[in-house]
């Protein structure tokens, strides 16, 4: 479904997204923890009726990421759940070279996918258009890719987004507003957080879960400043730190982890102070009679428990 990037609401008013982030799939020979995700998928599915998944990366990692990949979307295939996806920095640790990956992507029925552009950093730069009835650009959804990570002073830390992102994402972003007229709002889904999430925790924004420390960029190359910029963001949604789970608003734009879907225990996949730690997935449910903000976002966990990040008196993460 590569290039399919446009959504139609048709006579709809929500547009509900499920985000599911870090599953760190890694053998499908036996009723491991990668049964458990699917299932979990499944209990989502029937639970929330999804119009959409959206995988913020780390979707599969080890030796068998390539056979993860195919059963994954092989999955979603049977059950019809769309989805989208963007790199996290796991799937290329080990896994075959990328064209290999965006084939079992491109060749799924229900994966909503594109390479992007070859001139810009990455493999999943892309943007999902959502549409209403009257065929009017709503909301853009944008798949970035954090990469893997640099070297910096020669140590290995996390990567950030780059100016060739930032300045697709922005030019892009024009183009559309020109072809479709001015008004579209904008979610971003990746995988590693921004520094602004450290800023936004620190400044006691947030509310939630924030059980490990902020693996963030230490390099801030000024992608949420473009975002803040752009004038139409409302939401940037990121996984990569298991066990945080919080939200803040920072500067008029939501900022929220997902909550993690994926298993894997210290042995396969690594989730410090997890055992406790209820799987699930963050909602997202977009309201097209009034699309300048998001309409509702909480946690869906395992079992069906609803979480909602409500800020209390004196309440922080």
């Amino acid at each position: 479904m590569a290039g399919n990037r446009k959504i139609f609401l048709g006579d709809k008013r929500f547009f509900k997204i499920a985000q599911i982030t870090d599953l760190h799939l890694s053998s499908f020979r036996d009723e491991g923890p990668e049964q458990k995700a699917l299932a979990l998928i499944e209990e989502i599915a029937d639970a929330e009726k999804p119009d959409l998944f959206v995988c913020t990366g780390d979707l599969a990692w080890r030796h068998d990421c390539e056979s993860c990949i195919r059963e994954f979307c092989r999955f979603m295939d049977e059950k019809k759940l769309y989805w989208s996806f963007a790199y996290g920095n796991h799937e290329r640790d080990y896994g075959p070279p990328t064209r290999v990956i965006e084939k079992y992507l491109t060749d799924s029925e229900y994966c909503i996918f594109d390479r992007g552009p070859d001139n810009v950093r990455g493999q999943s730069n892309y943007a999902v258009g959502i549409y209403d009835g009257d065929d009017r650009l709503r909301w853009i959804l944008w798949m970035l890719d954090n990469c893997e990570y640099m070297e910096l002073r020669g140590r290995k830390v996390c990567s950030y987004i780059d100016s060739s992102q930032i300045d697709w994402f922005t030019e892009e972003k024009k183009r559309l507003c020109t072809e479709c007229g001015d008004g579209a709002r904008s979610l971003f889904f990746f995988h590693i957080p921004l520094p602004e999430f450290r800023e936004a925790l620190d400044a006691g924004a947030a509310v939630g879960n924030r059980l490990e420390g902020i693996c963030c960029p230490e390099i801030n190359s000024g992608a949420f400043a473009a975002m803040l910029e752009m004038g139409d963001t409302l939401g940037v949604f990121v996984g990569h730190d298991h066990v945080n789970d919080f939200s803040a608003d920072w500067h008029g734009v939501k900022l929220c982890y997902g909550r993690v879907t994926g298993f894997c225990d210290h042995r396969r996949g690594g989730y410090p102070n997890g055992e406790d730690f209820t799987r699930g997935a963050r909602i997202i449910v977009l309201d097209r009679d009034n699309f300048r903000r998001i309409g509702d976002t909480y946690l869906y966990l395992k079992g069906g428990k609803i979480e909602r990040q409500e800020r209390k008196e004196g309440g922080k993460a």
